[in-house]
């Protein structure tokens, strides 16, 4: 392999390191308003949940937690990943 090839290929992993960085950052700093909306709707259906008690956000997911009923200590958490490692549609569905 010649030097000029080895270039190229370092070049070409450097990008796509970079890409993948900035890929996870939007992922963890992106507005999550919409997604909770979804979230909520698949842990306590249409009525929604008393409140969110909980959100983790990773550069693949975002987990959430919420207190389904006034006065009650039940939590239900939903998981949201994303279609394609960091990017693509997310699929939520409620947690074990």
């Amino acid at each position: 392999m010649s030097s000029q090839s080895s270039n190229w290929i370092k070049k070409i992993v450097a990008v796509l390191c970079l890409a993948g960085s900035a890929m996870a950052i939007y992922n963890v700093n992106s507005d999550v308003g919409p997604l909770q909306k979804t979230a909520e709707t698949i842990a306590c259906g249409a009525d929604g949940c008393k409140q969110l008690v909980g959100l983790q956000r990773m550069p693949t997911s975002t987990e959430f937690t919420f207190q389904v009923q006034e006065n009650s200590s039940r939590l239900q958490k939903v998981e949201c990943a994303r279609a394609f490692l960091l990017f693509g549609d997310y699929d939520c569905k409620k947690a074990p």
